[in-house]
């Protein structure tokens, strides 16, 4: 995707940084988005909430993401 914002990478990423560091691939699955990049967008808090991130901070140059961790 030559054109691609770096939202809309982050957004079509997200499947597969899911399938390799969530529930199916590890013991205890990642809990911490750090995002760099890009700022949060309405876009971007909408799909992560689809896996489960609730909190949203800034950080330099971009963004961290939490979701409650399930072990």
């Amino acid at each position: 995707m030559p054109n691609a914002s770096a939202e809309d990478l982050l957004i079509n990423e997200m499947d597969m940084i899911d399938l390799h560091h969530g529930p199916l691939s590890a013991e205890v699955s990642y809990s911490v988005l750090d995002v760099l990049g890009t700022p949060l967008m309405p876009k971007i808090e909408a799909v992560l909430r689809e896996f489960q991130f609730v909190t949203f901070e800034p950080i330099p140059d971009g963004f961290r993401a939490s979701r409650p961790r399930k072990e």
